[in-house]
């Protein structure tokens, strides 16, 4: 597995997105869901190394979980270039949710509590679709620091 580098990280890199979303419990499968998508924004100062955002339908449940860039004879520039082959890009931190006033019969439901002279909108959470993901590079820089460390530990022992 090729580990992605900056310039396989731009807006509108086709991605795969696996996962285990908590919304869809089929029982005796072990598989992970599969569903594609874009990045949908790269941070233009320091892209490969701050988080970046896909649009994908990230869930709850889709935390942790890896994003591949796929082939698509594009560099970041737009021009043609080599098709190369599937790169992880990172791994969803975070699913992105809005709440949003509950509907029924296209009228807002109200909570009403009691003793209180005013009703509240029931909210609802609305997943976006986007979700928060972090570099490979980072990830992988963590994992060399930790074994590193871990290295260095294991040297020092008596």
């Amino acid at each position: 597995m090729d580990i992605a580098t900056t310039a396989d990280l731009y807006e509108g890199a086709p991605v795969v997105v696996l996962g285990y979303p908590a919304a869809f419990d089929i029982p005796d499968s072990p598989r992970a869901i599969v569903r594609q998508g874009i990045v949908s924004w790269v941070s233009p100062t320091r892209p490969g190394s701050d988080v970046f955002l896909i649009d994908s339908h990230v869930f709850p449940g889709n935390s942790g979980e890896p994003v591949f860039r796929l082939p698509d004879n594009m560099d970041r520039t737009g021009r043609r270039g080599d098709e190369g082959g599937i790169t992880l890009l990172g791994i969803v931190t975070q699913a992105r949710i809005q709440s949003l006033p509950l509907l029924a019969g296209g009228k807002q439901v109200d909570l009403y509590v009691e003793g209180k002279k005013a009703s509240e909108p029931l909210l609802t959470p609305n997943f976006l679709g986007l979700g928060l993901v972090e570099p490979a590079f980072r990830i992988k820089q963590l994992l060399v620091s930790a074994t590193n460390r871990h290295r260095r530990r294991k040297a020092s022992a008596p």
